[in-house]
């Protein structure tokens, strides 16, 4: 990037920036958002068109972050190509492919129904050999092309097959005789430790911002949206379920027993959008529904000396 003047100068005809917006609001993890059927270009689309005096209709091209097919979507959408729930339409009906209202993502490989699939990446070193037409094997190649993919498989045990998991070197040979029985151990950082040390207190404690007061979850250094200082203060611990699922399989060691159980997103009360997963108990997994008010507990978890967040309905919050 470099000034108009300068470019001018340049071998190539420029491509000129005219606006530029950014949002920091969403930060956190996906959990966290207000509205998850939006992304940050919710909030820099009405700067971006205002600096730049553009609208979709005047763009050609657009070439949108693409980790996962919703991600462009929800982006699409709030840019304002086309109205909210009605990108599936706009995509299959071809308006988003070459000949249409707007390209996205163009690649070169062809569209298939309007979708564009990933550019390919350039060739690296020499040009790729066909699949099956090399040559005879070298000094240090054995015979047969594709050696060192032919490898032993080896299977990892899994929880339902009742068979052993790594355990970590210092643990005590009761704990490596039954590995299934202890959940896994937190690991406290310098910003995640005071969370764990107001729970062994017996405290419910969240990251705040010192300056305007932004509650913070996962915990950060700096508040997203001010950059100002950050601590932790308590919170009072009741809240209601935002989300759940109902684990009636182990994926993780330690509670095996408790079949099934409740893994919830519980929004406290402090801050719309603070949430905080913890497990449900005390309540039958059938009868847990969203907006369930709930109210914090603590319970030691088995295997060392930390203290953890569970959740119980309360009647009447």
């Amino acid at each position: 990037m470099t000034s108009a003047e300068r470019a001018a100068d340049l071998p190539h005809r420029p491509v000129h920036l005219l606006g530029a917006a950014d949002s920091n609001r969403f930060g956190g993890s996906v959990d966290q958002w207000d509205d998850l059927s939006c992304m940050y270009s919710r909030d820099t689309a009405p700067r971006l068109w205002s600096r730049t005096g553009l609208r979709p209709a005047d763009i050609d091209v657009a070439c949108m972050y693409d980790c996962f097919t919703f991600t462009v979507m929800a982006t699409f959408e709030d840019f304002g190509f086309c109205a909210k729930g009605e990108v599936g339409d706009y995509f299959r009906a071809g308006r988003a492919t070459y000949g249409g209202d707007v390209v996205v993502k163009p690649a070169r490989r062809p569209a298939v129904r309007g979708l564009h699939p990933r550019p390919e990446p350039p060739l690296r070193g020499r040009p790729a050999t066909a699949r099956g037409r090399r040559g005879p094997p070298g000094a240090r190649r054995r015979d047969g092309a594709g050696h060192l993919r032919r490898r032993p498989l080896r299977r990892r045990p899994r929880l339902r097959d009742g068979g052993a998991v790594t355990t970590t070197q210092g643990e005590s040979p009761a704990v490596r005789a039954d590995p299934l029985s202890l959940p896994p151990q937190p690991v406290p950082d310098a910003v995640t430790a005071p969370f764990w040390a107001a729970l062994a207190e017996g405290r419910l404690a969240m990251c705040r911002c010192g300056d305007c007061g932004l509650w913070l979850q996962p915990p950060l250094e700096r508040c997203r949206l001010c950059a100002g200082p950050t601590r932790f203060a308590d919170v009072v611990g009741t809240g209601t379920v935002y989300s759940f699922i109902v684990q009636h399989r182990a994926t993780v060691p330690g509670y095996l027993d408790d079949l099934p159980y409740v893994v919830a997103l519980v929004e406290l009360d402090e801050q719309a959008g603070l949430r905080l997963p913890a497990r449900i108990v005390g309540v039958d997994p059938a009868q847990v529904r969203c907006g369930l008010r709930v109210r914090a507990e603590f319970a030691d978890l088995p295997g060392g000396d930390f203290t953890v967040a569970v959740f119980r309905p309360v009647d009447g919050l």
